[in-house]
């Protein structure tokens, strides 16, 4: 409180009923010495008890007979003695010494309860949040769910399998990320773009590359503005571009059966055609398409900012504009969404300090494959800002939110909707004092697995109402993580970060931090890596090392591949645990039936973009795999919750780990006349990232990668015949690198001659 001095906390034996004694300058510059009288209990009318009212007024009378003497020696008279508790006084209490307050004349005052709080709520409103029962049990619940990681790493050390460490930061390594980034060469569309067909003779060649041109200018402009784009200029541009089309196509037909034309002239797309009613579908659709070609202005503006952007980055400089960082987000979503050519890029990566949290009002997104430690960064982060706070270096609450277990909802509020818990909530609503510019508290939020949410419309009205949060309270920030497809406009303004595979040393580390002491088995476990060279890629997954070490530490041997790691956990959670451990648990089901039915949920699940189930979906695994024990899907359900595969999530259940549902939807992928893996693979060709690493596993499980190699060929000219760019090329080398690195003797053919077909697919 203002005005105030020489505090003195006196609580002691030979205090004479003084507990805090201080000076307060009053009217004229004079200076009274205060005394109080604190009691952390309610104060009572009764006579016996301590404290009782009277027994109270004894201690101010106390305070007034004897002097208060200072630490230099000086008598100081007590001027006024205030009577302090958190606990409202009830006026029967005054009422029982109002004879005795009368003789002081008004040098006796109560403050309590109320008058109290609201003190603390303008000068010291920390102190409340800080010491109060609200603060603790937020921590105390969110330091429980962070500890009790759900991960799978964690899931084998609460299962008591190995002697690890048992709690998430005994095995934590730091990461390390990078900044991808990319500079792009455009090219120019609108030299191809031929929409005034009034009068004019084209030539095959020349209408084809025009509608082309439209179609891929109508899908750059959906990608540059998704997941939210005007669906009635892509409806506009989509009906045109197939309208000419057809058109254009009837004409060429036309043509080729006059009489009047040689035969060796039909064949040629040199002729000059008039199509007047070209023209006319252009003019029924010119709104449409004067939009989406404003828009594809628009996206060419922007990266040329972006490519700005790039070239600083790469020259060092540190004069970057926040337009040009918010521009490189946006061209990053737009061809993170597979819309790349035809557009040259020169791709490189920047290393980027660990301690990224340090950076003031900077919003992060972390992104990485499956397995990275996306979670258990987030997890880690938050708890080093609860030590922080707690350690009052910090005054930064940490706000830690699975996006997947976000109930589902319109999303129309951000207290309500994503904070939901009443305590964080009050937190959060009383973060600033009315006449102070800054917050006395701030927050970080932690939104973690942005992916996990298939639908990007739900992640935009999420990270919407995280925007009108950072509207209200601009000292809010926000670290979002998910996988490195994730795009949109949503997420362009976030500063994009990638978390590298694990170094060298960063193995080493969590290696010497999993074993401990025990350097013997350090020693073996690093011997036996040495003679499997085929695993060492594996190593430099954070999940996969974990479950390699944990595996080791009771079997005391080493999974091939990272298909047999999946394996081998999935059979070890199934029941081979309990029978390497000779333990008799109480099931109703052998490991054959579970992983039966976990294929095809996992491939439920996928097809539907789902990372929950609901029960509806697991009875529907059970009665496309096991009918007859239909009615005893409850139990089974319970048991694999039990056994760790699946995480209840409220009224869903999701796969302990994505990368687990990937897996055992890569096997459900196997169907007699392999319809799963065609429409799979045709998908993510399509540029579906959805599927990839899906189909990676499924890569990995063929028994014949060459027979693998040729079903990708196979479909990836299917697919590239019908497309506009080599994007699909690209993904399908991606899956042929990945069968190379599963098969150490495979060697596919990279050099495919995919042939284009006259009638190309069209953007939309």
């Amino acid at each position: 409180m203002p005005n105030t001095s020489s505090i003195h906390h006196t609580h002691s034996p030979g205090e004479l009923g003084k507990d805090i004694v201080f000076d307060i300058v009053s009217a004229f510059a004079q200076k009274n010495t205060i005394a109080c009288v604190a009691k952390n209990s309610k104060i009572t009318g009764s006579v016996a008890s301590n404290d009782g009212a009277r027994t109270v007024y004894l201690q101010t009378e106390q305070c007034f007979d004897s002097p208060y003497i200072d630490i230099s020696g000086q008598k100081k008279t007590i001027s006024e003695v205030f009577v302090i508790s958190p606990f409202d006084c009830a006026i029967s209490t005054v009422t029982s010494i109002c004879g005795k307050l009368s003789e002081n004349r008004g040098r006796i005052k109560f403050l309590c309860g109320t008058e109290l709080m609201h003190l603390f709520e303008s000068y010291n409103p920390e102190f409340l949040i800080f010491q109060s029962g609200m603060f603790g049990t937020y921590v105390a619940d969110l330091e429980k769910g962070i500890q009790s990681d759900p991960a799978v790493s964690n899931l084998l050390l609460r299962s008591g399998f190995t002697p690890g460490p048992k709690i998430l930061t005994d095995m934590y390594v730091q990461p390390k990320f990078s900044r991808r980034v990319c500079e792009y060469e455009t090219h120019d569309l609108f030299s191809d773009l031929y929409l005034d067909f009034a009068e004019r003779a084209l030539s095959d060649d020349q209408v084809v590359a025009s509608i082309i041109a439209l179609s891929i200018i109508g899908k750059f402009a959906e990608a540059f503005v998704a997941p939210s784009p005007d669906e009635q200029i892509l409806r506009e541009v989509r009906f045109a571009t197939q309208s000419l089309y057809r058109e254009w196509n009837s004409k060429v037909e036309e043509y080729r059966r006059r009489p009047d034309i040689r035969p060796e002239e039909k064949g040629k797309h040199t002729a000059r055609i008039q199509a007047p009613k070209l023209q006319i579908i252009v003019d029924r659709y010119r709104p449409g398409i004067d939009k989406a070609l404003q828009i594809y202005r628009e996206f060419e503006s922007t990266l040329r900012l972006s490519n700005k952007y790039v070239r600083k980055l790469r020259a060092g400089k540190q004069n970057i504009r926040q337009e040009e960082l918010l521009a490189f987000g946006r061209i990053d979503s737009v061809f993170l969404r597979g819309a790349a050519l035809p557009f040259s890029k020169n791709k490189f990566s920047l290393p980027y300090v660990p301690t990224v949290l340090n950076e003031k009002n900077v919003d992060f997104l972390i992104t990485a494959p499956a397995g990275f430690g996306k979670t258990s960064f987030c997890r880690t982060e938050t708890l080093r800002d609860l030590t922080m706070l707690r350690d009052g270096v910090s005054t930064r609450i940490p706000i830690y939110i699975p996006l997947h277990q976000l109930p589902d909802t319109s999303f129309e509020n951000f207290e309500k909707d994503i904070l939901r818990s009443d305590d964080l909530i009050d937190l959060w609503s009383s973060r600033r004092v009315s006449g102070k510019e800054e917050p006395v508290r701030k927050f970080r939020l932690y939104l973690d697995g942005i992916d996990e949410i298939p639908d990007e419309l739900k992640q935009k009205l999420i990270l919407d109402r995280v925007e009108e949060a950072k509207r209200i309270e601009p000292e809010l920030q926000v670290v979002i993580t998910g996988r490195e497809h994730v795009s949109g406009v949503h997420l362009a303004r976030y500063f994009r970060l990638h978390v590298d595979e694990m170094e060298d040393e960063q193995v080493a580390e969590l290696v010497s931090k999993w074993f401990g002491n025990n350097l013997v088995a350090k020693e073996s476990f690093l011997k036996q890596i040495d003679q499997l060279p085929q695993l060492k890629p594996v190593l430099k997954i954070p999940l996969l090392i974990t479950l390699v070490l944990g595996v080791y530490g009771s079997t005391d041997t080493l999974p091939q591949s990272r298909v047999a790691l999946y394996e081998m956990f999935v059979s070890l959670l199934a029941g081979g645990w309990d029978i390497a451990k000779k333990v008799q648990r109480e099931t109703q089901f052998g490991p054959e039936p579970k992983i039966t039915v976990l294929i095809r949920l996992a491939g439920i699940l996928h097809l539907a973009s789902k990372r929950d189930a609901n029960s509806a979906d697991f009875r529907a695994a059970i009665s496309n795999t096991l009918p007859g024990i239909s009615d005893k899907s409850e139990r089974m359900l319970q048991e694999l919750v039990h056994d760790g595969f699946l995480v209840s999530t409220g009224n869903t259940y999701s796969f302990c780990h994505l990368s687990f549902q990937e897996f055992l939807a890569a096997k459900d992928l196997f169907d007699s006349k392999g319809r799963k893996a065609k429409a799979a693979l045709v998908k993510f060709l399509d540029g579906y990232v959805w599927w990839r690493d899906v189909l990676t596993f499924y890569a990995a499980l063929s028994k014949n990668p060459k027979e693998m190699e040729l079903f990708i060929h196979e479909n990836a000219i299917e697919v590239d015949a019908k497309a506009n760019d080599d994007s699909s090329r690209h993904r399908s080398h991606f899956l042929l690198e990945d069968l190379m690195l599963s098969f150490p003797g495979a060697k596919p053919n990279f050099n495919i001659s995919y042939k284009k077909s006259r009638q190309p697919r069209l953007a939309f």
